[in-house]
């Protein structure tokens, strides 16, 4: 299976309390992987958000007011999953295996 990296780089937006989360899906080459999903999940693992990313690799996926993302996962098919805390001091620009 090919492995999924992925450049995030999260920035919280304030206003109205919500947060959205930025950044780029690339394969090990570099190359952006287009229509791969971007899954925010809560507490019992309820999506909270979703988004895909663009032509370019990038997506921006915003969580609602009144709602909390303990996880981001990424997934494309014949990629494997790739799930991170939703902190931005731990994943800021730094790529995920």
């Amino acid at each position: 299976m090919k492995r999924l990296l992925l450049y995030l780089i999260i920035l919280v937006s304030l206003t109205g309390k919500a947060q959205t989360f930025t950044g780029r899906v690339t394969d090990k080459s570099g190359k952006p992987l287009v229509s791969a999903s971007v899954v925010a999940k809560g507490d019992g693992g309820s999506v909270v958000a979703f988004a895909r990313a663009r032509q370019d690799g990038h997506f921006s996926l915003t969580i609602p007011q009144g709602k909390e993302a303990k996880s981001v996962e990424f997934l494309m098919m014949g990629f494997g999953k790739v799930v991170r805390m939703a902190r931005p001091s731990r994943c800021k620009n730094r790529p995920l295996p």
